[in-house]
């Protein structure tokens, strides 16, 4: 599993290698990724029982992270991109076998997320983190991947 898919567990992060050979990729899983190590710190076991048991939750975990990495994505890129962001949708939908409730809420939640992303506005902590970090260390890498 380790080897195909890039999994967090507490405060340890998993990334399989072939995510760790694309820099813009990396980078932004590595962003989705911190958002969860925020979520456990922040709730301790509570967040791996209501992640594992209560599917609005891992919809708003996920929706989370996936913005976080879409934060650090336009700010590498210097853009947004529409279909990214479909792109975004269905892979939550597919990949964590979503009802259809659940499907509507990700959706909506993602696309106020990007809404934001696209005026600047950054909601999720580690996206925020990660691109002060990249503002500070690396400036003139914004805008250009």
């Amino acid at each position: 599993f380790k080897s195909r898919f890039t999994t967090t567990v507490g405060s340890r992060i998993y990334m399989p290698k072939p995510h760790r050979e694309d820099p813009l990729l990396f980078i932004e899983i590595l962003t989705h990724e911190c958002q969860h190590v925020l979520q456990f710190q922040e709730s301790g076991l509570k967040f791996a029982w209501l992640y594992l048991a209560e599917p609005e939750a891992r919809v708003k975990y996920e929706a989370d992270a996936y913005a976080a990495g879409l934060a650090v994505e336009r700010w590498l890129t210097g853009h947004t991109d529409d279909a990214k962001l479909d792109w975004v949708v269905d892979s939550l939908v597919s990949s964590y076998h979503l009802r259809a409730e659940d499907a509507d809420l990700a959706a909506k939640m993602l696309k106020s997320h990007y809404v934001s992303i696209k005026n600047g506005i950054v909601m999720s902590k580690a996206g925020r983190e990660a691109i002060s970090w990249l503002d500070t260390n690396h400036p003139e890498l914004k805008g250009k991947a």
